[in-house]
């Protein structure tokens, strides 16, 4: 808990007064039974408590202030002949023992201070990298995806969207690399909030082997599937997290399994428990490792056929996210070269009636027809990202313009109304926060729908962009599939011409 910087300053003091003051009272209580033994002994713990807390001086306030009123309420004042040797040298043991414990103090202080310092700036780069990460991976993900979806016609053609097929699986391999490693931090500091409701496993099945598909196909696996009958199967949990957990465990099993493989993923009933395996024919853990298979950073010996080993980050976020979830997860493996199997559990919800399973998604192919086309603005001073997204919003009909700075983007929003804007924040000037306040404040785009674009992804970054009244907060590199979404249901304010 952050605590005023006010508070913060005379927290240390105001522990050192009140905790003499605790000590008077507990002397004053302890009186009849320890007379005039020890008298200032019970003034050394508020000396200590105030170091650990405080530091050093507020430990030095605690070690005068114990002198002081220890030697007025038990040892007669500083009066002869109530000051005997006997006083003395307790006096003199207690303020060198006070004196030593508030260097102790100190230094303890220092270190704790310079490691939360280190940790912050960690954080902060952590949060940096994958902002300057996201950056460049968002012009290539958009130039990957107007070149993907252009009509193929010619072999040449076909060829450069082979091209573009494994550039967009590379863009996603990094992009789930960087979201693991923001991860690490955002799990270790207790700040992912799970977002839960009734999901329905047999959805979170499809997603997760959807999501997996690319590189499944790319290693020529067979990926063999098998679940209940029953057409509902529900726990409570984060939808996008537990696909995360299936997805993580089946990119695992995938890479390590030598192409033309076999994989198996298999749902069922254990009790109140709904589990879930994943299986592969593949390399297999050796048995040293096998207990610490789900430590951070934590991987096998890297060979020539392991390249895609990552980072040592999935298999921890699935142990991290599953406990989160009230589950379990474990790891079986007979050793190298015959395969693992990883064993998800997770507290099955009662009483579940019979229900259709949910309809996938539609694709792209059957989002916005082109007559209703919206008015679009971009704004993004990256000028690849900027022309390469508006570009791909124009093969969908739609009427582009795009801004390089927020100056520019308020020039052209007071002369022309639009259904969207997509802002990035990290804008030289005026940023897109700042922009996204003013563009509010245009009576012609009350009702336009904000959506912030930006490389900072963290909870508290979407509460800001909330705030700052964008309708929704969009990761770099951009999904497409979720921009369309948003944009599917929204109304052009007039026809396009």
């Amino acid at each position: 808990m952050m605590l005023p910087p006010v508070l913060a300053r005379v927290r240390g003091y105001l522990i050192a007064v009140l905790t003499v003051a605790l000590a008077v009272l507990a002397r004053l209580a302890l009186n009849p039974f320890l007379g005039h033994y020890s008298p200032l002994l019970i003034f050394t713990l508020p000396v200590v408590i105030t170091a650990l807390y405080g530091g050093s001086g507020p430990a030095l306030v605690a070690t005068a202030l114990g002198a002081l009123v220890g030697v007025y309420f038990f040892l007669g004042g500083l009066s002869w002949p109530a000051m005997t040797v006997v006083n003395s040298t307790g006096l003199l043991v207690f303020i060198l023992i006070g004196l030593s414990v508030s260097f102790l103090g100190g230094r303890l202080q220092a270190s704790r201070q310079s490691l939360e310092d280190a940790s912050r700036r960690k954080d902060d780069f952590l949060a940096m990298l994958g902002h300057e990460l996201r950056n460049p991976l968002a012009s290539i993900s958009a130039a990957t995806e107007l070149l993907r979806r252009m009509p193929k016609e010619t072999g040449a053609q076909a060829g450069q969207s082979a091209s573009m097929e494994v550039i967009r699986r590379q863009v996603g391999h990094m992009a789930r690399l960087i979201d693991d490693l923001l991860d690490v931090t955002r799990i270790a500091r207790g700040h992912v909030v799970l977002s839960k409701s009734r999901v329905n496993l047999h959805q979170i099945m499809r997603d997760a082997v959807e999501q997996m598909r690319p590189l499944i196909e790319q290693k020529r696996h067979r990926l063999d599937m098998s679940k209940p009958d029953e057409a509902l199967i529900e726990v409570m949990g984060d939808h996008a997290r537990l696909v995360q957990v299936l997805a993580n465990i089946l990119m695992n099993a995938a890479k390590y399994t030598p192409p033309g493989g076999q994989l198996r993923l298999v749902m069922s009933i254990d009790g109140p428990w709904v589990k879930l395996q994943v299986s592969d024919n593949g390399v297999g853990i050796a048995a040293d490792l096998l207990p610490h298979i789900f430590e951070y950073f934590v991987q096998a010996q890297r060979t020539a056929d392991r390249a895609e080993g990552g980072l040592g980050l999935g298999l921890p976020l699935v142990k991290n996210v599953v406990a989160m979830h009230g589950g379990r997860v474990s790891v079986h493996s007979n050793g190298p070269g015959e395969g693992s199997r990883f064993t998800v559990l997770l507290p099955r919800l009662a009483g579940q009636a019979e229900a259709a399973v949910p309809a996938p998604r539609p694709g792209l192919d059957k989002v916005l027809p082109i007559e209703r086309g919206l008015r679009i603005l971009v704004v993004d001073d990256n000028a690849d990202a900027a022309v390469s997204l508006g570009q791909l919003l124009e093969v969908y009909g739609h009427a582009v313009t795009v801004a390089f700075d927020a100056e520019q983007a308020l020039l052209i929003a007071a002369e022309h109304g639009f259904d969207v804007a997509l802002l990035d924040i990290g804008l030289p000037g005026l940023d897109g926060y700042q922009l996204a306040e003013r563009l509010r404040g245009l009576p012609q785009l009350t009702s336009c729908l904000l959506l912030a674009l930006t490389g900072y992804g963290t909870a508290s970054d979407s509460a800001r962009s909330r705030r700052a009244g964008f309708d929704h907060h969009l990761v770099k590199p951009l999904d497409v599939d979720q921009l369309f979404g948003l944009i599917s249901d929204r109304a052009p304010a007039e026809p396009i011409a």
